[in-house]
């Protein structure tokens, strides 16, 4: 081979070889770019509506859709899906007497349940509280009284009772994005003498971020002033029945001894009927 081809190969090889570095180049800056304007796409939509779990966007869209949580929690539960969930929740406490026994109880089984507290006992009694959320259950709210014609006077004592109580929430968690969730005393039905009053809190409390939750199952522990374990059981079997996602209503009040005393034989009865549980929170 003369020395001017193989000069002329050399050429050709260079001039590939850069053409190769070039392109190289060229892809690393296209894959730059397009991840640089994904990372703004998304942070524009999760500014938007920090609710989304963006998987992927793809032409302009988010997936999944961000889905749409209601004010009333108990609406939001899972319909036939043959999954069967119960939502243990205790009212009125805490307290240094029949929460800590409650805690041990669901702490011995490994369950989570939601804890609706009063703000003024969260004030009382506020290492029960804390206990309540580092062993992973929902601190919720249940008003900062809990007294009926304090708190039903007008739609905005309500809610100064209930945004007085997240404040108190949020020291004990010390999270600022923490669930805003709520359970009216006396539950949110528009029935009565607070009909009216219960009807504007709920706008009130959608415009302002807050869900509240009722029950569709419960113990009894309030229906009487000293009912009996075999009452309690009786309830919530009757009540959970034909049932698949359950939020049941108990209480861990001072009064309240009977709850801590039965629940291991209620969580029992769960069980054996083929429930899992859950908080609020995941609904």
């Amino acid at each position: 081979m003369s020395s001017e081809i193989k000069f002329r190969q050399n050429i050709r090889n260079r001039q590939k070889k850069k053409k190769i570095r070039h392109n190289i180049i060229l892809s690393v800056l296209f894959i730059l770019i397009i991840t640089v304007f994904l990372l703004c796409v998304k942070g524009f939509f999760v500014q938007k509506d920090t609710n989304i779990d963006m998987e992927f966007i793809f032409n302009g869209y988010v997936y999944p859709q961000p889905l749409e949580k209601s004010t009333d929690i108990l609406s939001d539960l899972k319909k036939n899906d043959g999954k069967k969930t119960a939502y243990l929740t205790f009212d009125d406490g805490p307290n240094t007497s029949v929460t800590p026994r409650v805690l041990d109880v669901l702490r011995r089984y490994n369950i989570k349940a939601t804890f609706f507290a009063v703000g003024s006992l969260i004030e009382q009694n506020p290492s029960i509280a804390r206990r309540i959320y580092d062993e992973g259950h929902l601190l919720a709210n249940h008003s900062y009284s809990h007294k009926y014609t304090e708190l039903y006077a007008d739609a905005q004592s309500f809610m100064n009772e209930i945004n007085h109580t997240e404040e108190i929430i949020k020291g004990i968690v010390c999270k600022e994005n923490y669930p805003k969730i709520l359970r009216f005393p006396g539950g949110a039905f528009e029935v009565g003498s607070h009909a009216e009053v219960k009807k504007q809190i709920k706008t009130l409390l959608q415009e302002n971020g807050y869900r509240y939750c009722d029950w569709n199952s419960l113990s009894g522990d309030a229906e009487s002033k000293t009912p009996t374990a075999d009452y309690l059981i009786q309830k919530i079997s009757s009540t959970t029945k034909g049932k698949e996602d359950v939020v049941i209503l108990m209480h861990d009040a001072v009064s309240k001894s009977i709850t801590a005393e039965t629940l291991p034989e209620i969580i029992e009865i769960l069980i054996n009927d083929g429930y899992t549980f859950g908080t609020l929170d995941e609904i």
